[in-house]
């Protein structure tokens, strides 16, 4: 996955998507869930979410999840749907949104429908890029998922920046 720098999206197009996502959400609200400050059990409810929304989904998609200070969801949106072995959300679309709804948080997954949860260079450059643009206007990206939609998935931000892993180096 990658940024298409070029690509405009038509935000209506995922109106319905976005409407389902936001009445799936827990009770107790999602901020809960995608602490990062949380346990293990938490972190695989976030996988769980996750995965939940691209389950037997064929082609590649992209959420970001735009939280406040404390966590809590402020909304969540589908930022890229594409084929079957890459999407292409738009850098500029991500801060826009950002920007618009008063983040301070973020959260991206994006499903492999292959199965294989392995980061390509394109996703391991992409999130480099995207924490390092975010923090420009004051916006944490918490963490990058890959899933599968069936339970495995693989945190980015977590693997390329862990100081004990020589991953990306």
């Amino acid at each position: 996955m990658y940024f298409d720098t070029h690509a405009h999206y038509d935000d209506e197009r995922f109106d319905s998507d976005r409407h389902d996502l936001l009445a799936s959400l827990p009770e107790e609200g999602v901020a809960l869930i995608l602490n990062p400050g949380c346990d293990g059990e938490t972190s695989a409810k976030a996988v769980e979410y996750a995965n939940q929304h691209t389950i037997g989904a064929i082609k590649e998609l992209v959420f970001a999840i735009f939280m406040d200070e404390n966590f809590n969801i402020i909304d969540t949106n589908l930022v890229a749907s594409g084929t079957i072995n890459e999407a292409r959300p738009t850098l500029r679309n991500v801060l826009e949104l950002c920007v618009l709804k008063r983040a301070t948080r973020m959260i991206l997954f994006h499903n492999h429908p292959s199965g294989d949860c392995e980061p390509s260079v394109e996703d391991i450059d992409m999130t480099i890029m995207l924490k390092r643009e975010l923090e420009i206007i004051g916006v944490t990206l918490v963490e990058h998922l890959i899933v599968d939609g069936r339970g495995g998935y693989c945190a980015l931000v977590e693997r390329i920046y862990d100081k004990k892993n020589d991953y990306y180096q």
